[in-house]
């Protein structure tokens, strides 16, 4: 997995980077710091060797999701151009207490249909303007489960843990209501859900697909996909200034 979560401080090379993606393997890479980062500083990885990382969480990414093509689920193909990071729950809450984070995040499973709608609309505009760079969140095995009984009182059935709760705090005010509860202050990350930051602050945000699909058997039309990626591009409109960074384009930046 392409690390960019390194702190300030960073002066030279020959750093160890903690590779995680699909397993907890770790990769001694160099590094050669160049740039202001999304978080801390932007590390250049320098070496085959990240490069490589960075390509097999993609692909274990494209695996995830395609393993599950012609089963009864959505067809769908994740495009190899793309920079996708499967984040640990670590990793997630570092990016988004950092203040200098800027980036596209995607929470997601890849057995909900709702999800293999979006995905391949939310890849196809981030292609479209640029940016190829996705960090990728499965918040499934970690929410809660309420419900509303009887004499109209919010029962928790299953509890949520820490890493939920500091969830649900973070992104509080873009998150939908907890649906049946009948209060508006018990919030829920619904997927598919895709967060926009810039500087650490929430500029973009976007649940499911479209007003118009109701069913998420039946795929989008191609007029509704077309929909679907400028609502979209609209949201992380403000990251496309950004250009040739090659945090966000997955680039080098000498060749920008």
């Amino acid at each position: 997995m392409n690390r960019q979560l390194m702190g300030a401080g960073i002066l030279g090379l020959g750093l160890l980077l903690g590779g995680c993606g699909t397993g907890n393997q770790e990769q001694s890479v160099a590094v050669d710091v160049q740039t202001g980062a999304l978080s801390g500083q932007n590390i250049e990885i320098g070496t085959l060797t990240g490069i490589q990382d960075s390509a097999s969480d993609t692909l274990a990414f494209k695996e995830e999701y395609e393993s599950l093509n012609d089963t009864g689920h959505l067809h769908i193909e994740v495009p190899t151009t793309m920079d996708i990071d499967t984040l640990e729950f670590s990793e997630l809450k570092q990016l988004l207490s950092d203040s200098k984070t800027s980036g596209i995040f995607y929470f997601g499973f890849p057995t909900c249909p709702w999800c293999r709608n979006l995905l391949p609309e939310l890849l196809a505009a981030m292609q479209e303007n640029g940016l190829s760079k996705l960090y990728y969140y499965n918040p499934k095995a970690i929410r809660d489960k309420k419900v509303l009984n009887e004499s109209g009182v919010v029962v928790t059935e299953v509890e949520a843990g820490e890493e939920y709760q500091y969830l649900l705090e973070r992104l509080d005010e873009v998150l939908p209501e907890y649906e049946g509860l009948n209060d508006p202050k018990i919030k829920r990350l619904y997927v598919p859900f895709v967060v926009v930051l810039k500087d650490g602050k929430i500029v973009g945000h976007h649940l499911s697909t479209l007003d118009e699909q109701t069913d998420p058997a039946i795929p989008l039309t191609e007029k509704l996909k077309h929909k679907l990626r400028k609502v979209l591009t609209e949201q992380f409109s403000s990251l496309i200034q950004y250009g040739c960074d090659p945090v966000l384009t997955g680039t080098d930046h000498t060749n920008c």
